[in-house]
């Protein structure tokens, strides 16, 4: 059975994925920092992590917005992607809004 991709099902189900990639990248870049200089400082840990990042995206609330902004976005696409009729991106779109979920309730716990 072949997969009609002109579906718009399937691609918010496709976009929400995408949009969970750029939190989680934040997420393994920071784990990453963590790892390789597990004796630093949490100053030096931030000042690499920022290191590897854009002028823009420096402060601390810049990134959590972003990651808040890049997660809803996730879960409103893949609560529309829920209406495609195949239960594998059901099942899949129940695991992005699971997995954005999470994410977006420990970034807004860690911004109080």
């Amino acid at each position: 059975m072949k997969r009609n991709i002109s579906n718009p099902f399937f691609i918010y189900s496709l976009w929400s994925k995408i949009q969970l990639i750029i939190p989680i990248s934040f997420w393994v870049l920071w784990i990453y920092i963590s790892e390789t200089n597990a004796a630093a400082t949490q100053a030096v840990k931030q000042a690499k992590f920022n290191s590897f990042l854009p002028l823009f995206l420096k402060n601390y609330y810049v990134i959590a917005l972003v990651i808040l902004i890049a997660c809803i976005i996730s879960i409103i696409l893949a609560v529309k992607g829920l209406k495609d009729k195949s239960p594998i991106a059901s099942v899949l779109n129940i695991i992005t809004i699971f997995f954005a979920s999470v994410i977006v309730l420990l970034e807004l716990f860690s911004l109080m």
